[in-house]
């Protein structure tokens, strides 16, 4: 295990070879020019309620050079962040954090050198309060990741918060890079990369501005980036993975002289040799391995598929996800058999060796998940851009897909976060690159009619069915976002039927209020349910392309039976409209059955990503859509 000292020692060389590029346009911690004292609007982003006035980073690999050996131990990279508040700080921008990867005892990354202070007004005159222990807290996660928490004092319209480290990173084959642009805007952002000859990366350069501001030595060892007035990051309705699209330059060793094999990874079928190579990979496959799992039933089934579900149910009811960034299995096979804990490619280990066993046709696929990294691969074997796995099965050549770590997802549909365009599938001199296309049945369906509360007002009755996709799609929502209720809309007389991993479906019934009702007139709209009521592509233009999480179908149903004192005044006629290639489709159909109307909406996704190209079709489908399930149903009282 590598020395706290020589990560100190290494630290004066560091600062050794940033001293040429930091005096290019490294700001002095602590001095503010007039300028900036006086900055009060940003000129290109005049809404903008924060702008980092400057951001700069310095990348460096640590190097210990011997008499005959040089040895990489790392890369360390210098931060140095000033931001400023220009309106009253309805953001509560101040809580900073630093986040880093412990990893146990491998302590893989480490935070020194912390400073920071906060420049403010206070009764017209510039105060300067530089951040204690106190200010600066050391929160450690569950995960294996911790951050430093600086908390700023008087962070208010006028401050200039400012903050600078270093980050030490035992992991050197992998360039965490620089992001140019973020939430705010930015006056200035640099990055610098310093780079021995013994050692190459392939930079990935992300945005057309990134490309053309950056500069590189003649001897390719020294790579800068300047830009100024950069915006902020302009969201989108419909953006799956904001990563996909934000101005960054991030990399990866391709060779490395101090090693015997120069070459990191030259192809896909090496680095899947090598991954399957390593004694805690190997642990799972040794012959003994499986007779230890102790698996008290028989889990054969009737047929293989059902054979392949038993295990599915045995493996992810049996053993914990415990999440790390860590791409590679974190122990060995007795290691989890012992501590039934482990991270996603330990699990999905144990639930391919049990399938095999079982003579199911079963890989390993590693693959990025949305919004930890890229959407996309990169083409080129990079083993830190993989953050989960999944277990492909072939079974009477029908393919699924499956999750040892997910105990509440059926079996044979993933997460859809996990739904990526490709994967790594680790197959020795076989691996290779492979499309991850998933068959599912997702949306959801809602029956409406018009019913009574126990106080005798009417009300919307419903009758709700959501399947597949959509249901775990609903379940991450409502786990990672607060969403304001509307009280005067919101469900009651709930129940609630979950055969979610029996029949991949949740039924619910509940009552809603009618909104617009008075003496005269009842204003009925029992189509605000859909996601399309509310159309969200109003905008003329669009930057990215519209990106649904998968294909899905949505279809509501109202049932009118006219109450007694009331007669049919107003609605809507049927309709339909599709996008040019049927990329979305919507019919809507009144009908007549003997005096009771009902009125069916339905929308089709058949395809999950719209580009930028056809957007104004899809605005132009999206209004139609929205405009026809606004058009209320009216009664009108009899008198």
């Amino acid at each position: 295990m590598m020395k706290l000292f020589s990560w100190r020692i290494s630290i004066l060389c560091i600062q050794i070879l940033f001293i040429p590029v930091l005096c290019q346009a490294q700001l002095v911690f602590g001095e503010y020019s007039e300028e900036e004292l006086a900055l009060e609007i940003v000129s290109f982003e005049p809404e903008a309620k924060i702008v980092a006035l400057y951001e700069g980073g310095v990348s460096n690999p640590i190097v210990d050079a011997q008499p005959g050996r040089v040895s990489v131990l790392g890369i360390a990279t210098q931060y140095h962040y000033r931001y400023k508040i220009l309106h009253d700080n309805v953001l509560n921008f101040g809580d900073i954090r630093i986040p880093f990867t412990r990893g146990g005892d491998l302590n893989l990354e480490q935070i020194l050198e912390i400073q920071a202070q906060v420049s403010y007004l206070e009764n017209g005159q510039r105060e300067v309060r530089v951040l204690s222990d106190e200010d600066i807290k050391l929160v450690k996660l569950d995960d294996g990741s911790a951050e430093y928490r600086l908390i700023f004092p008087n962070a208010k319209k006028g401050s200039i918060l400012e903050w600078k480290y270093v980050k030490l990173d035992r992991v050197y084959y992998s360039l965490e890079g620089w992001a140019f642009q973020g939430t705010v805007p930015k006056l200035k952002t640099m990055f610098s990369l310093l780079v021995p000859s013994f050692l190459k990366y392939q930079l990935v350069v992300q945005g057309a501005q990134v490309r053309k501001a950056m500069q590189v030595s003649d001897e390719r060892d020294t790579f800068i980036w300047e830009l100024d007035s950069v915006r902020s990051f302009q969201t989108e309705p419909y953006i799956l993975n904001p990563l996909d699209y934000l101005d960054r330059v991030e990399g990866f060793l391709s060779t490395d002289l101090t090693q015997q094999n120069s070459i990191v990874y030259s192809t896909w079928e090496e680095l899947g040799t090598q991954i399957q190579s390593m004694k805690a990979f190997g642990s799972y496959f040794k012959k003994n391995s499986f007779k230890k799992i102790n698996i008290e039933d028989d889990l054969t089934g009737a047929t293989q598929l059902e054979t392949a579900k038993n295990i599915y149910a045995f493996v992810s009811n049996q053993f914990e996800l415990m999440p790390t960034v860590y791409p590679l299995p974190t122990q060995d096979f007795n290691s989890l058999l012992k501590s039934k804990k482990g991270n996603h490619l330990d699990i999905n280990l144990l639930l391919l060796v049990v399938l095999q066993q079982y003579g199911v046709n079963a890989n390993l696929v590693m693959i990025n998940q949305k919004g930890e990294n890229r959407t996309n691969l990169i083409p080129s074997p990079y083993l830190d851009q993989f953050s989960s796995s999944l277990v492909r099965v072939v079974i009477e050549g029908k393919l699924f897909w499956l999750d040892g770590t997910a105990k509440d997802i059926p079996f044979g549909l993933i997460s859809p976060n996990k739904l990526m365009p490709k994967g790594f599938m680790i197959d020795g001199a076989n691996s290779s690159l492979i499309p991850i296309s998933l068959a599912h049945t997702s949306g959801f369906e809602i029956e409406i009619g018009l019913g009574k509360d126990s106080v005798n007002n009417l009300v919307y009755q419903n009758s709700a069915k959501i399947f597949g996709l959509s249901v775990q799609s609903l379940k991450e929502i409502q786990l990672n976002q607060e969403q304001e209720v509307d009280e005067e809309y919101s469900a009651y007389d709930v129940t609630f039927e979950d055969s979610f991993l029996e029949k991949e479906v949740v039924q619910s019934i509940y009552k809603l209020q009618i909104k617009e009702s008075n003496d005269q007139l009842m204003v009925l709209t029992p189509f605000e349910q859909s996601i399309f009521f509310d159309n969200l592509f109003i905008a003329e233009t669009r930057k990215y392309a519209v990106e649904f999480e998968y294909g899905f179908s949505e279809r509501i149903s109202f049932r009118l039976d006219i109450p007694e004192g009331y007669e049919l005044d107003e609605y809507p006629e049927s309709k339909s409209i599709s996008m040019g290639s049927n990329e979305l489709e919507f019919t809507f159909q009144v009908t007549d059955n003997d005096g009771v109307l009902t009125f069916e909406s339905k929308v089709l996704v058949n395809q999950s990503e719209i580009p930028v190209s056809k957007y104004k079709d899809l605005r132009r489908f999206a209004i139609v859509v929205s405009e026809q399930l606004n058009s209320p149903i009216v009664l009108k009282k009899v008198h």
